[in-house]
């Protein structure tokens, strides 16, 4: 605190009240330790405990054990706890790291931290409804609260996404792109190393108000295991996959549901009200396809549409012990193929599967088409 004092010929006084002022510090900052640290980046952690009167800057310096070569990253001016992704670093490399801050009246380094990078063997990255921790996957501690951002690091082959029971929404398509061999996989209860299953579902749907598919997969190896993709929808003209689509993959789907997906179309050509597959191989084994639709009250011609359930050209597919009900196309005009199931192209197998009340229905609206194969139509297809 300070007062002025003044005097003159004529007298003295103080000034009041008395007023404070601080004298800046060195600032005092915390190693946090480093996060989400994968294949080739991480996430270096800090926190700035005082920042001795005066907001300080910051830097990571990071560089490999026993290595000569410092790397510097700068963060800026936080407040409180602070992280900063570093890209570049080397599979299977050991690093440290420690973070300088500085204000007016100084310079402050914090303590060094360890961190290891992983390898490229196969890895597991975890998701639960809500994420947890660090939400960087890589435990059910630290799961991430996102299919998405589990698929996006899980990039060699063999790396899995391990999903807990419950319900994942999403407001686009999941996608998956050029993955040499991923698997995701759900109905883990969520602890352990990925641990046990439960025997409640891991629900991929949409939210309500959003008109979008599911998932989404390209040119990719593909294992889906105990996943139910829910509710998708798409409408408009010419669509494909009311739940799932897949381009040029080779697919694996077990223990797998497609429920209410559906296609609601106007003109055009309409394929796979669950499932759209086109080019490469699907094989499904012990999945359910239940109430996946495609529909239209569009009276004007040109319309073609496919399979209620599953749609593919020229496909390998194989279906063993795969139950197909009430699975349907509802269109008032031209002809509809397979209530259940259309194949185009390609082979298939189909072994042990049960087909029950699904159907196609026409409304009458054009003399010369029909509804064919109430449960299955195939065209040009191998055994």
């Amino acid at each position: 605190y300070y007062r002025c004092y003044v005097t003159n010929t004529s007298g003295r006084d103080w000034s009041f009240p008395a007023e404070k002022f601080s004298v800046v510090q060195k600032p005092v900052v915390s190693n946090s330790g480093a996060s989400h640290v994968l294949r080739t980046t991480a996430r270096l952690n800090g926190v700035v405990t005082q920042t001795g009167g005066e907001m300080p800057q910051t830097w990571f310096h990071y560089w490999l054990t026993g290595g000569g070569v410092t790397s510097v990253a700068g963060f800026g001016y936080p407040a409180g706890l602070f992280g900063k992704d570093i890209p570049g670093l080397l599979p299977g490399s050991n690093y440290q790291y420690r973070i300088l801050a500085s204000n007016a009246a100084g310079t402050a380094w914090s303590p060094v931290r360890d961190f290891s990078m992983l390898t490229t063997q196969a890895m597991a990255r975890y998701v639960t409804p809500f994420g947890a921790g660090w939400k960087d996957g890589d435990g059910w501690s630290n799961a991430f609260d996102s299919v998405q951002d589990a698929i996006d690091v899980c990039v060699y082959f063999g790396d899995t996404v391990c999903v807990r029971h419950g319900t994942y929404t999403n407001s686009s398509p999941i996608i998956i792109s050029n993955m040499p061999g991923l698997v995701v996989r759900g109905q883990y209860a969520g602890s352990g190393s990925p641990g046990g299953f439960t025997n409640e579902d891991t629900i991929l749907t949409r939210k309500t108000i959003v008109i979008t598919q599911i998932m989404k997969a390209y040119n990719s190896t593909l294992t889906l295991d105990r996943i139910s993709i829910r509710n998708g929808l798409r409408d408009n003209v010419t669509l494909q996959g009311g739940g799932l689509y897949l381009s040029g993959c080779s697919t694996l789907l077990t223990n797998c549901t497609l429920i209410g997906n559906r296609l609601e179309g106007l003109s055009g050509t309409h394929k796979g009200g669950g499932l759209y597959a086109s080019g490469g191989s699907l094989e499904m084994a012990d999945c359910g396809f239940y109430t996946n639709r495609i529909l239209t009250t569009y009276t004007g011609g040109g319309n073609y549409p496919y399979g209620g359930a599953i749609s593919c050209d020229n496909v390998a597919v194989t279906l063993r012990r795969c139950v197909f009900s009430r699975n349907d196309i509802t269109f008032p005009y031209w002809t509809l193929w397979g209530g259940a199931v259309s194949l185009s192209g390609g082979s298939a197998v189909i072994d042990a599967c049960e087909f029950y009340t699904n159907f196609v229905q026409q409304g009458g609206g054009h003399p010369a088409e029909n509804p064919l194969g109430g449960a299955l139509y195939a065209s040009s297809v191998n055994p």
